[in-house]
């Protein structure tokens, strides 16, 4: 039997920054090509999610790995504020 290789796994042995993302907490044992995170973007963020998430990091032993993809004081729906 052949085993192939992951598009992700293919692609983070060619260049470290390459990673595919899920909406989640990190826990247990980590695969780098396909990390977990929480979304900071305007379109998705609430405080009460982030508060679920630092609590189901807290309990279970977990991780968080926050994203946006800019912090400004007028922000797109991709983009998250100084504040929040």
């Amino acid at each position: 039997m052949v085993r192939r290789r992951s598009g992700p796994r293919i692609l983070c042995a060619a260049f470290q920054q390459s990673a595919r993302c899920s909406s989640g907490i990190i826990r247990g044992k980590v695969d780098l090509a396909q990390l977990s995170a929480v979304s900071l973007e305007m379109r998705s963020f609430s405080l009460e999610k982030l508060a679920a998430a630092i609590a189901d990091a807290k309990a279970n032993n977990g991780w968080i790995a926050f994203y946006t993809h800019g912090v400004s004081d007028n922000p797109t729906e991709y983009d998250s504020t100084p504040r929040s």
